[in-house]
């Protein structure tokens, strides 16, 4: 299994241990750097949703909702989220998943089971009517074949590129012109009924698109961050390989000078078992030549290979403390720095422990992806570790004087 799968299955096992325990904020981190919605955990086979369900957090259930969760989906005894909902008795949340789709008589059955029969019988009437309501709108479309013969064929309309819309600047064109509607409708009862004035000031209009400015920017300097964490991430998972491959070669061609070694040590051995009368100088001095050569090329891949696995990149150590990172976040400078170290400097200052710039928030958000990336460097390392350890043991014993 290669680093990257282990990374993705550990995106998804925290997902899933989020959904559980009802962190909204972490699932919707989780979703946003590709997380599979739909993952099913080792042991029951649940998904994300049927532990949220399980747990009674609708609005973990509403978000992976609205990411594409699978309201039918069930684990591996048949238990859908429907289920959990129905023997928990939590009626809205029931209600969100029947507007998902989700239809089980067996679901129905548990809630009546565990005394909430009244419950049971709302939610089917709703599922009743929505089934009622996909009926009338597919009996409204003529077939496709009367469709077919009763319109000629045309060729349809190429369409252009559809411009990307920004939400906010939609919202203030919406209000604006809600002001204006209003502002001309105040004016007209005025010059009917001799009103005083109750439409809202252009001031009061300045102040709400500026709002809405406000709002539109913290959320493209949010999107940046993410962009800016996945680069990151993408960056150190590359290194990492690389100093894994790199590690790799070291241990086989260790492996083989040892091999050689050993071959070497052996033929001493039998050439001194059975006496060195027989060999000239120049055979000695070559042999001893080659066993030195072989001992030299086995200490630099040793070296080589535990210079290779130590190496720790920039951008997994905390600008302040300079050390390896346990619990990265983001801070509001677009940097990343240890929690608790960030926390002590945030309590007396206001500014940026590497711009010195004044920060616009003191707000802290996880990086995820490179503490997952920190935490494979420091399994890579306690293995790299562990494989030293196993060649001094294996260290062959010296020859027989």
């Amino acid at each position: 299994m290669d680093i990257g799968h282990q990374l993705d299955r550990m995106k998804e096992s925290f997902l899933w241990a989020a959904a559980k325990g009802g962190r909204e904020e972490e699932v919707e981190s989780l979703l946003s750097i590709g997380a599979d919605v739909n993952w099913r955990n080792g042991d029951e086979g649940e998904t994300p949703l049927i532990a949220a369900c399980r747990s009674g957090h609708r609005g973990v259930a509403a978000l992976l909702l609205a990411h594409g969760g699978d309201a039918m989906g069930t684990s591996r005894n048949g238990e859908s989220a429907l289920h959990a909902a129905c023997r928990r008795g939590d009626e809205e949340l029931c209600a969100l998943l029947v507007d998902a789709g989700a239809h089980d008589e067996g679901a129905f059955e548990a809630g009546v089971s565990a005394g909430h029969g009244a419950m049971v019988s709302r939610l089917r009437g709703l599922g009743r009517r929505h089934a009622a309501a996909a009926q009338a709108s597919s009996s409204r479309r003529p077939p496709p074949s009367i469709r077919s013969a009763a319109l000629p064929a045309v060729e349809p309309p190429r369409r252009s590129p559809r411009r990307i819309r920004d939400p906010a600047q939609e919202l203030l064109e919406e209000v604006r012109s809600g002001y204006r509607e209003r502002a001309a409708d105040a004016a007209e009862r005025r010059m009917r009924d001799d009103e005083p004035p109750a439409c809202p000031t252009p001031q009061a209009v300045d102040i709400v698109a500026a709002r809405l400015d406000e709002a539109a920017k913290g959320r493209r300097q949010e999107q940046q961050k993410r962009e800016r964490a996945q680069r990151e991430a993408d960056a150190a998972r590359a290194q990492s390989n690389q100093l894994l491959a790199e590690l790799m070669q070291a241990q086989t061609v260790a492996s083989k000078l040892r091999e050689k070694e050993t071959n070497l040590k052996r033929d001493l051995r039998r050439l001194r078992g059975r006496g060195l009368s027989g060999l000239e100088v120049e055979e000695l001095a070559s042999l001893e030549r080659d066993l030195r050569a072989a001992l030299r090329r086995v200490t630099l891949a040793k070296e080589k290979r535990l210079k290779a696995s130590v190496h720790v990149p920039d951008g997994y150590v905390c600008p302040i403390t300079r050390e390896l990172m346990r619990d990265p976040v983001f801070c509001g400078d677009g940097h990343t720095y240890e929690r608790e170290a960030i926390s002590v400097w945030l309590m007396t200052k206001d500014t940026s422990p590497k711009t010195g710039c004044v920060l616009e928030s003191k707000a802290l958000i996880p990086n995820f992806a490179l503490r997952s990336a920190i935490d494979d460097l420091r399994n890579r390392r306690r293995l790299a570790d562990e494989v030293a350890e196993d060649d001094d043991a294996k260290t062959l014993p010296a020859s027989p004087g």
